[in-house]
């Protein structure tokens, strides 16, 4: 039997010391994803090799292929490839000119050092038509993009797009030792132009490549200094000349499509076992947990490993490459995560090697990806269902809010366009909300269990059902529901397949959703909903309210009951997620698309909270004129002339408006502007100042304790950067030196604090610092220290 051992490492560590039973030891077999995002330290780690231990592929093999001016030579060589400029940096009119060189307006954009589309645009030079063009920029949207990046003025290649990567595809052929071993072909999704499977590229196994194909394969891999033990060669037809050009060769990092072998990978294998008895250096995934293998394994053994390390490595996120060194790893370790997205981790990567302030950095590195790390338990076929079902937990709560499962997973909805997996975990989260919705709409929080008990069904006098944790009717949880569905939507390019595939689910629990609002509008009676326990209204229907097109409800999204029945923040909540849904149910073009019945919601809360002549009703009052602020919103009012003054830092909150609702209010609203100075002062009896803090808190947890949730929120309403400034210095100073935010802290003693696990004001926090990296970076570049 031949055999190897096996152990795995991150690329960017030196050759492994072994003991004395390990002499035999000479051959590494490396794979380096993320080297692309510190190619100095790359560049410096393969010059540092030691001469006496082999790697595979070679050190000056992988320092040649690094930067795709390789391709030079094979051009100067006759080697057709993809027509390259060569620039130092970019702006508009280095891409006019490129335009006018290649006689095309259809341009790709990408370093000269780069990997799986990473930094890579597609420009459109001129009045073309950008909807049909699959992602494509303007010249100033490229530019600016180019510099949000930062790499405009960095080594950038600039080609001539090449069309049949919509039509016939790229082809790859796999090689070793310089022998064929099989080809595919990779096309890209419907609507996009990149064919990685990780983007939601399709990969096809061809049964024999072209002798064409084969030419150039050979033809290429001898322009190489020397023979790779593993490369793979793509190309791609150029529709101006006909005839097949090398788009790279790939020998760092390949993703060898070992599972389209023919043999399995027996020839790879081969190449690499007919060297000596060596170690294989694997990075080897399955599932969370990072194997360190170390035993002896068949050639057929050894195959299987090796695909597993082709296709899952992480490299990247083993270890902290822009480490923070005065702080502590504080974040789960790497095998007890319970989701990777390498899109997310990219994100964090880039974050922390381009702000200056590393105790934001490291904050962000431990708070953005919590909800993953810990929370999630994601199932791609669902159980039963045979479809992605995720359950999200609060963090150190067993049960899914629908508020917090909604608002912990928002902010990754952009980069589900770089990680397909992503994509179908919040696919996932959106079908246990319509299962849990259909369980009961006027239930807050439910179980992953359906069968489960709550200890509330002994002290609740509400309807409980078995799987529901809480059932506190709650405006506010429906409408992040409605928020994340078209948010998802908005992110995928607007694209209906996920409605259409999961059309009866969608369909069924928007009626729900409506029918529940609309039972809660109380024309016809106080509806099916009763609640009572301990300090709850004597009557289970609830406080007494006058029906007006309001939606009632009977606690906030603190999960507090409600002084009054309308509570303001939700009911604009609700108006603004109603346009988002009838906005996405007009572009389905169902027959049965609910139009009708959202419009009618949307009419009577629009009439209540925009039209001067109600909202401002002595009754009404959802607006009162202060004395010392001017005109101001209320928190909650009864419709009959009773108000509630003062703000509660759950979210939605007076405070969050422009944040949830953009297209009903802007930061610059004066009305809003007033509430804002109102319910950022001590006229709010929940807005505390202490020697370390100030900000809004709330009754749930009581007096002098303030909610990191309300200082983000604080934040991200401003374009104040001085405000900004103060929010970022508090957050800093509020952590207790653990890493993550919490739930409430104290305003003179950062240590005295609740909930040491809390994801959703994880995942805000990293949402704040992500805005603020892409619109005002000079703010993350200020060192503050506590």
């Amino acid at each position: 039997m031949l055999g190897a051992h096996t152990i795995a490492t991150p690329w960017f560590t030196a050759p492994l010391a072994f003991d004395s039973s390990w002499t035999s030891i000479r051959y590494i077999v490396n794979l380096a994803w993320g080297y692309h995002t510190v190619p100095d330290r790359w560049e410096a780690w393969l010059r540092a090799w030691p001469k006496d231990v082999i790697l595979i592929n070679s050190p000056s093999l992988l320092l040649w292929n690094t930067r795709k001016t390789y391709l030079k030579e094979l051009e100067k060589a006759g080697i057709p490839i993809v027509p390259t400029l060569y620039v130092e940096e970019i702006d508009e009119k280095t891409l006019v000119d490129a335009a006018a060189h290649f006689a095309t307006a259809d341009l790709i954009v990408k370093p000269q050092i780069s990997a799986c589309s990473f930094n890579t645009l597609h420009v459109l030079v001129g009045s073309l038509d950008f909807a049909s063009s699959p992602r494509s920029l303007s010249v100033t949207a490229a530019v600016d993009e180019l510099t949000r990046l930062g790499i405009a003025h960095s080594a950038m290649m600039i080609q001539p797009f090449m069309s049949n990567i919509i039509r016939e595809g790229e082809l790859s052929v796999l090689m070793f030792d310089g022998q064929l071993s099989h080809a595919v072909r990779k096309n890209a999704s419907p609507g996009d132009y990149r064919i990685q499977e990780e983007l939601g590229g399709i990969i096809t196994a061809m049964d024999q490549p072209s002798t064409e194909m084969l030419e150039l394969a050979h033809t290429s891999l001898a322009i190489c200094p020397e023979t790779p033990t593993y490369v793979r060669v793509d190309m791609i037809r150029n529709h101006l000349t006909g005839r097949l050009c090398v788009i790279e060769l790939e020998v760092i990092e390949p993703d060898l499509y070992l599972k389209y072998a023919a043999d399995g990978g027996m020839t790879f294998a081969r190449a690499i076992l007919q060297k000596e008895k060596m170690t294989l250096l694997l990075q080897h995934r399955h599932r969370r947990h990072l194997f360190i293998i170390s035993f002896l394994v068949s050639i057929c053994s050894i195959t299987a490993c090796i695909r597993l390390w082709l296709y899952q490595d992480i490299s990247l996120i083993q270890n902290d490459i822009y480490s923070t060194t005065n702080f502590p790893q504080v974040r789960r370790n790497i095998t007890e995560r319970r989701f990777i997205s390498l899109a997310v981790e990219s994100l964090i990567q880039e974050i922390k090697r381009n702000i200056r302030n590393k105790e934001l950095a490291w904050l962000f590195e431990n708070c953005f990806p919590n909800t993953l790390d810990t929370t999630v338990e994601f199932d791609i076929k669902g159980a039963a269902q045979n479809h992605p079902d995720t359950y999200v937990i609060t963090g150190d709560i067993d049960a899914m809010w629908l508020r917090d499962s909604s608002a912990q997973i928002h902010p990754y909805l952009p980069l589900m366009k770089y990680d397909k997996k992503l994509r179908q975990l919040i696919e996932g989260v959106l079908l246990r909300q319509f299962i849990c919705i259909q369980r009961d709409p006027y239930a807050n929080a439910h179980y992953k269990d359906l069968h489960r008990i709550s200890e509330w069904k002994y002290k609740d006098e509400t309807e409980m059902r078995d799987g529901v944790h809480e059932r506190k009717w709650e405006l506010d949880s429906l409408c992040y529901v409605l928020r994340l569905i078209y948010s998802y939507w908005e992110e995928v390019n607007h694209d209906l397949t996920f409605f259409h595939d999961y059309k009866e689910e969608f369909k069924k629990t928007i009626r729900i959703i409506l029918q529940t609002m609309k039972e809660q509008q109380r024309y016809n009676g106080s509806g099916s909903y009763t609640y009572q326990r301990e300090g709850a209204p004597p009557d289970p229907r609830g406080h007494h309210a006058k029906p007006n097109g309001l939606i009632y409800s009977y606690f906030r999204p603190s999960d507090d009951l409600q002084t009054y029945p309308y509570l303001i923040p939700s009911q604009f909540f609700a108006h603004h997620s109603l346009k988002l849904l009838l906005e996405l149910v007009k572009n389905l073009k169902w027959t049965d698309d609910f139009s009708n019945d959202i419009l009618s919601l949307i009419s009577h809360l629009h009439n209540i909270l925009f039209d001067d002549n109600i909202k401002n009703n002595i009754e009404t009052l959802i607006t009162f004129q202060h004395k010392k602020y001017g005109l101001i919103y209320s928190y909650e009012i009864n419709g009959v002339g009773d108000r509630n003054l003062m703000d509660d830092a759950n979210i939605p909150s007076l405070l969050s408006l422009p944040y949830l609702c953009p297209n009903d209010i802007s930061i610059n609203d004066s009305i809003y502007q007033n509430t804002r100075k109102f319910v950022l002062s001590k006229d709010n009896p929940w807005f505390f100042n202490g020697s370390v803090l100030e900000g809004i808190g709330g009754p749930h947890i009581g007096y002098a304790m303030v909610w990191p949730l309300a200082i983000i929120m604080r934040g991200l309403t401003t374009n104040d950067d001085n405000e900004i400034r103060l929010c970022l210095n508090m957050l800093q100073r509020s952590h207790a030196n653990t890493g993550f935010m919490h739930e409430s802290i104290r305003v003179d003693n950062p240590m005295k604090f609740t909930r040491s696990w809390f994801a959703w004001a994880n995942s805000l926090f990293g949402e704040f610092i992500w805005k603020l990296y892409r619109e005002k970076k000079y703010l993350l570049d200020e060192i503050h220290t506590y």
